[in-house]
């Protein structure tokens, strides 16, 4: 039996507490580590290039799919020397929406919709913002100045926009509405949209789907950036269970189901 071997079975035998064991087991757990992350990465470069074949592929057959896939390689950085200005990527979205991608045009409403979003704080929220921009070194942003003046002018206020100016207030309204209605509109074509997913350690690569109603019930749960609101929470819950129970939706989970994802809800409290 080699040395290195005899070694290691003395170590596993029950001597780990020693720190010639100690530092060998560590050193080699380090060792395997760094290997299983540098064939991930080249696995994952590997899935990224015949991704990007199947694209092209797509997009010389006239495939909507392969222009609603080119945006999202471009957003998710996948292409080498990937797009980095918002406004491209999104037009390139808008390219694959007008030739007919549901994906596509799930995608920018669900854009639309977080765009419309506005953090509410209070003076604790500010307070800690300003504690951490002074550690920081760091100017206080202007909207925090503002959110903090109206909270000290009108001592009746709990919370308020961390909005510099409150004439966005409706601005932000009402793109987030017009976003959950379009939403809404393209999810009669199909409720989930699809996206790239890969899985390195199995040298698996796939379209996974989406539904496209949880990227949007949270919001009225929670309240934090949007209206707490009941009764838009359930209605986009209810859409999203009816989804999820869709043969459609089925047939794509099983054709690609998501290492991880379990796909829980908490609906949170009444």
């Amino acid at each position: 039996m080699k040395p290195d071997i005899r070694r290691w079975i003395i170590c596993f035998a029950g001597v780990m507490g020693l720190s010639g064991c100690g530092a060998m087991v560590a050193g080699t757990f380090t060792a395997a580590n760094q290997l299983d992350q540098a064939r991930d990465k080249a696995r994952r470069n590997d899935l990224a290039a015949q991704h990007l074949d199947d694209i092209k592929q797509r997009q010389a057959k006239g495939d909507p799919l392969g222009d609603y896939l080119w945006a999202e390689a471009n957003e998710k950085q996948i292409v080498p020397n990937a797009i980095q200005d918002p406004a491209t990527i999104r037009r390139l979205y808008q390219v694959a929406a007008d030739k007919g991608s549901v994906d596509a045009k799930l995608v920018l409403a669900v854009k639309q919709f977080k765009e419309g979003s506005y953090p509410m704080t209070g003076l604790k929220g500010i307070e800690i913002h300003e504690q951490v921009t002074k550690q920081q070194n760091r100017p206080i942003h202007p909207n925090v100045a503002a959110a903090k003046k109206r909270l000290e002018e009108d001592p009746s206020l709990e919370y308020t926009p961390l909005l510099n100016d409150l004439a966005e207030v409706p601005i932000r309204e009402a793109a987030w509405r017009k976003g959950m209605k379009k939403t809404e509109e393209a999810s009669q074509q199909r409720c989930f949209f699809y996206y790239s997913y890969f899985f390195a350690p199995r040298q698996k690569r796939c379209l996974a789907p989406r539904i496209a109603a949880d990227e949007i019930w949270p919001a009225f749960r929670d309240g934090g950036s949007y209206p707490k609101d009941k009764t838009l929470r359930d209605h986009w819950y209810d859409q999203a269970i009816a989804c999820e129970q869709t043969l459609e939706y089925q047939k794509a989970v099983r054709r690609c189901p998501v290492f991880g994802d379990d796909n829980y809800r908490f609906k949170g409290k009444d």
